[in-house]
């Protein structure tokens, strides 16, 4: 053993041991001056706390900006069903029998705690004051009246035993008090981002264990917050910063992963079931996820232009076109007003959208992206939370496709009514779709 040194009261000088400095790291690391080990595309870091990782100074991911998609599959393990997120860090049994906390941050925990009825920790003032609005306040403005009464009486109780769903409910209120502030801010909070990226870490680690029954109603509730949240969470200011025209981020179309997720939670909680506290709203599941009444082929109920642009015929189906099924459903929306009770219905769009349509839409397809700016239009004064999003990004498409597809009059002819929609030539929302235009059309 080497001989330690002496200091002059006699005590031993313990020597810290060397190791190499991340020189390479990642901006979130650094940030919460947590070591990376450089692991590319995500370091293990930002996959295991729920952020995209960001190592470029050039880059435009936001610091600790909020990974809300990636694969799931599902696995059972002695009978008990459970659902894994991408890349996940599975729980020791010493760490599963640790009390589950709510860190905050130094400047946010200065103050004496909070304590509620069933709440095993604190709350701060400031977090217990976003407790209370969201039952009295954002609750009843997320969903239908049906689902909001549930989302008051059963989410808030639910969130004080079960800490990923608090965070992602505190994340929540923070956004909805940027939405109605009379100088609302264009970016997220440090408030946001904290309380999003710990339930991101938490919900991660509920996942990758064994799921109990008493789990199933906290996790569905928290996996519909998310899906909220993966609209209502964006950072553009303009169209130039909203997709498509804004440079590539690996945030883009995080709504439409963050679906797949939240059918995958769904299949894995069924929260229509009959012990269920969402049972009441399961009338919303099915406006949502029932099945919609399509022919197995031809174009009855399209508006002609959209046929002729779409290049549909009488003999097409979901087979031999990727636009059929998106655009069968789209064509049922566009008689109707989005407005809180009926918005559940036009999100059929986008749980009905097939594999070979998102990668349409990855791609930057003109006719995919058509027929989302239609979609957008429809739902931009629908609810709070998809407003901001399907305005800015309608209006990005617009201008996309103008350039793109410039001189194709039949094109141009079906962006009309969305521009005028979305504000983009006049910086304000237009009115909504002229019926008599649907009805002539088919």
């Amino acid at each position: 053993m080497m001989p330690q040194d002496k200091t002059p009261n006699g005590t031993a000088n313990r020597h810290r041991k060397a190791h190499r400095k991340s020189r390479g790291g990642c901006r979130n690391c650094k940030l919460r001056r947590v070591k990376c080990d450089e692991s590319k595309p995500s370091c293990t870091q930002c996959t295991s706390y729920g952020v995209t990782c960001n190592y470029h100074t050039s880059s435009s991911v936001s610091d600790l900006q909020m990974r809300f998609g990636g694969p799931v599959s599902m696995s059972l393990d002695a009978g008990e069903s459970c659902i894994v997120p991408f890349n996940p860090y599975p729980r020791t049994a010493s760490t599963a029998k640790q009390r589950v906390q709510l860190p905050l941050p130094l400047s946010f925990s200065t103050q004496m705690p909070v304590y509620f009825p069933g709440n095993p920790y604190g709350l701060d003032p400031d977090s217990a004051g976003r407790l209370t609005r969201f039952k009295t306040r954002t609750s009843l403005s997320i969903s239908t009246p049906t689902g909001a009464f549930v989302f008051q009486q059963v989410t808030t109780d639910l969130a004080l035993s079960h800490p990923y769903l608090m965070h992602v409910l505190q994340t929540l209120t923070s956004v909805h008090d940027r939405y109605l502030s009379p100088t609302p801010l264009p970016r997220a909070t440090p408030t946001e981002i904290h309380h999003l990226s710990l339930s991101a870490s938490l919900f991660n680690t509920k996942l990758s264990s064994p799921i109990s029954p008493s789990d199933r109603d906290p996790i569905w509730a928290t996996a519909a917050l998310l899906g909220i949240l993966a609209f209502a969470w964006t950072d553009a200011t303009s169209a130039s910063e909203s997709w498509p025209l804004a440079p590539a981020n690996p945030s883009d179309l995080e709504w439409m992963k963050m679906s797949e997720n939240k059918i995958a939670v769904f299949n894995l909680t069924n929260p229509m079931r009959a012990d269920s506290v969402f049972r009441p709203v399961s009338a919303d599941f099915l406006k949502v996820n029932g099945a919609v009444a399509i022919p197995e082929r031809g174009v009855e109920g399209i508006p002609d232009p959209f046929v002729k642009v779409l290049g549909l015929g009488d003999g097409d189906d979901e087979l031999s076109s990727p636009y059929f099924k998106a655009m069968h459903v789209l064509a049922h929306l566009l008689p109707l007003m989005c407005n809180r009770t009926r918005f559940v219905t036009f999100l059929r769009f986008v749980t009905h959208l097939t594999p070979g349509f998102k990668r349409l839409l990855q791609d930057k397809d003109a006719r995919a992206l058509l027929m989302l700016a239609w979609w957008f239009a429809k739902v931009c004064r629908g609810v709070w939370w998809i407003e901001r999003r399907a305005r800015l990004e309608c209006q990005a498409i617009c201008i996309f496709l103008g350039d793109v597809c410039r001189g194709d009059r039949d094109v141009e002819l079906l962006l009309r009514w969305p521009r005028e929609r979305c504000g983009l030539d006049s910086g304000e929302i237009g009115p909504d779709l002229d019926l008599d235009w649907v009805s002539g059309m088919r």
